[in-house]
């Protein structure tokens, strides 16, 4: 399983995914941010990626062997298998890809923080605050709501529904 993932070039800083679990879903805020993310990610497949010395470096927890294959890819969503299902990446921007949670720490952003800001970032769920008590209240589905009323910062297509 992979258990972290580096990534320069996307942002200012050096992405890093930690603590991945078996079924992690990163929302991104539009089409061009997830383009670039999977263009990252596939470097793993094709073997460019390697676990220390390129813009896309990787750990697994036991310094296993890691077999990533593309499963589906399609413009909003994109799903990567790890070792034949023992761990699924799923890189999209449609929001109720959120509904298929199955721990606090499976959800992960790319976007901007805020619509005046230039800086892209990646961050967890996890680093908002009262998201343990908000999935312990409603789960996934609570999170899915925020994550479409615009609390997370990085769903876009929120505001076009409502004009």
């Amino acid at each position: 399983m992979i258990y972290c993932i580096s990534i320069e070039g996307i942002t200012k800083e050096e992405i890093e995914l930690s603590e991945l679990t078996n079924n992690t879903i990163i929302l991104c805020q539009n089409s061009e941010l997830k383009y670039k993310l999977i263009t990252e990610l596939n470097k793993i497949i094709t073997g460019e990626a390697d676990r220390e010395e390129s813009n896309v470096s990787y750990s697994t927890n036991d310094d296993e062997d890691v077999g990533m294959k593309l499963v589906s890819t399609y413009k909003p969503t994109t799903i990567y298998d790890i070792n034949n299902g023992e761990q699924r990446i799923i890189v999209t921007v449609e929001a109720p890809t959120i509904l298929s949670m199955e721990n606090i720490n499976d959800l992960w952003f790319l976007g901007k923080l805020s619509s005046n800001d230039n800086e892209v970032s990646m961050y967890a769920l996890t680093e908002f605050s009262g998201h343990k008590e908000f999935w312990e209240q409603q789960g996934a589905e609570g999170i899915y709501l925020n994550t479409i009323r615009g609390r997370y910062g990085t769903y876009e297509a929120y505001g076009e529904w409502e004009k």
